[in-house]
């Protein structure tokens, strides 16, 4: 089950960086920076 978890954990951070969209940062900030103004 741990291998499960740092697998997990390690394949968000992977994500985050390929995409670029700061999910993790605005996790522990509580803000999302965004490339261009979001739609509403």
């Amino acid at each position: 089950m741990l291998i499960a978890i740092v697998l997990h954990i390690g394949a968000v951070v992977v994500s985050d960086i390929k995409e670029g969209n700061g999910l993790i940062s605005a996790m522990f900030s509580g803000r999302k920076v965004f490339s261009e103004e979001p739609r509403e």
